[in-house]
């Protein structure tokens, strides 16, 4: 087995990668990239591939973020982490690591998610992806679930989570009985000689990690959460998973395999979160079974890169006004579900109603196009929140205060919309120029309510229609 070892950098991070049987390159087929979960490092797959990928196949192994000997960047903060991140970051890293070429990732647990998550922005070196013990959400369970739990709960427990890292640290013992509790049958994972030829590799990496860094990395996994964007994948996606995974529940795997388009599930018994040790010979089988049929999965001819270069807008606000969108529809859908659901009079929760129907419909005009444009999407934090607490208040108060408001409200929201607008070009121009339509037409509801129109709904309405 050739290794050689290397670092790209993406979003100022360092990423390590081992570059495994470089001189076994096929040009007629995808890379294979193989990425860890936490606490784990670039060295873990050394023994945990198929026997035929020691000498007989090129590949690369990955790092996660903050995994050492990958750094952060000073500025690397607590709040950074999500999912945008997470694709920002090892979607930079794939195009310096291999350029133009496709790739199949084969990611475990964290590795697993960023597999997903790169599936579901399109990724352009991305032709499929096989998810081990992958979760759409970050809750676990068992002892990296208590880590994580710890790590949510904000700064204040930075120094429990730092102390729980340095004990593992300081013992190999603590770290051997640490990896087992992710096994089902821990005797049985301990007697395999492959659990200690793992461990061995990463050694000189675990003693290393940074416990702040990771402290910050974990406090954001706590936050992710992709099940609503899971149908957006549209490449071959297969979904392994043990029956007795004491980290990431049933419910995650079935959540998984039932969202994403023509997933192909492989379930594992009597595993739990490491089949390529628990069930070697199976798992080893299974990955060949998938990797091939991801490959003999024609590429389809329409070029992501040329996708994401027609939609592309370079303005400076572009990236805020477009995140404001998001926002202004998760606020807009709150505060009017919320003002229909306390009025009293029928007439006015119906038109609460239909003010709700044009910002979901324009929700989901944004989601389409943020898949169709190949970008990240960001959930809004606090935005739902004060949503609803803004129309509890209108749906109590008098009608024409509240028509103030309404009217009042959009204006900031329309100064954004048309900025998007201006700067559009033909490809956006339809999408951009209906998010300050629907804008422009709350506005003239609320100026005609005000004038007692009753002709107000005829702009929400048209565009509903």
């Amino acid at each position: 087995m050739k290794v050689r070892e290397g670092f790209v950098e993406s979003e100022g991070h360092k990423l390590a990668y081992l570059a495994v049987n470089e001189h076994l390159t096929s040009n007629e087929e995808p890379a294979i990239v193989f990425i860890h979960g936490v606490l784990a490092s670039v060295n873990f797959w050394l023994d945990c591939v198929p026997p035929e990928f020691k000498e007989g196949r090129a590949w690369y192994s990955l790092s996660l973020p903050a995994h050492h000997p990958s750094t952060v960047p000073a500025n690397f903060k607590l709040g950074d982490v999500d999912e945008a991140w997470f694709f920002n970051i090892m979607n930079g890293a794939l195009q310096a690591l291999l350029g133009d070429k496709k790739a199949i990732v084969v990611g475990h647990s964290t590795g697993g998610f960023c597999a997903l998550n790169l599936a579901i922005n399109q990724a352009r070196n991305v032709v499929g992806i096989i998810s081990v013990a992958g979760f759409h959400k970050g809750k676990w369970g068992g002892v990296e679930g208590l880590l994580l739990k710890i790590a949510g709960l904000g700064k204040w427990t930075k120094i429990l989570f730092a102390a729980n890292i340095s004990i593992s640290q300081s013992s190999y013992f603590v770290r051997r009985t640490f990896a087992s509790l992710l096994a089902h049958n821990r005797k049985d994972y301990q007697d395999n000689p492959l659990s200690q030829r793992t461990l061995d590799n990463m050694e000189v990496n675990l003693l290393a990690q940074d416990p702040i860094a990771l402290f910050k990395l974990f406090n954001g996994i706590s936050t992710l959460d992709i099940a609503d964007q899971l149908h957006r994948i549209d490449m071959p996606c297969y979904i392994f998973s043990g029956t007795h995974d004491p980290v990431v529940t049933e419910e995650q795997s079935q959540v998984l395999a039932s969202r994403v388009p023509d997933a192909k599930s492989v379930i594992f018994q009597h595993v739990g979160h490491m089949p390529f040790i628990e069930d070697s010979d199976t798992y080893f089988n299974a990955l060949m079974q998938a990797l091939k049929g991801i490959i003999d999965t024609p590429i389809p001819t329409y070029s992501r890169e040329y996708k994401n270069r027609k939609w592309s807008m370079n303005y400076p606000q572009y990236k805020k006004d477009l995140q404001r969108i998001h926002e202004s529809e998760v606020y807009g859908l709150a505060v009017f579900d919320m003002a229909a659901q306390l009025t009293i009079s029928k007439v006015k929760k119906e038109k609460w109603l239909a003010l709700k129907a044009l910002e979901q419909q324009t929700l989901d005009r944004y989601l389409d196009y943020m898949r169709e444009s190949g970008q990240a999407v960001v959930t809004p934090r606090g935005w739902a929140l004060k949503g609803r607490a803004e129309g509890a208040v209108l749906g109590l108060m008098p009608w024409r205060l509240a028509m103030k408001l309404v009217r009042d409200g959009t204006l900031p929201f329309q100064e954004k919309f048309l900025r998007l607008k201006d700067n559009a070009n033909k490809e956006n121009q339809s999408f951009f120029s209906y998010v300050y339509a629907h804008e422009k037409a709350i506005e003239a509801f609320a100026e005609k309510e005000l004038l007692r129109d009753k002709s107000s709904l005829k702009a929400i309405n048209k565009l509903l229609s």
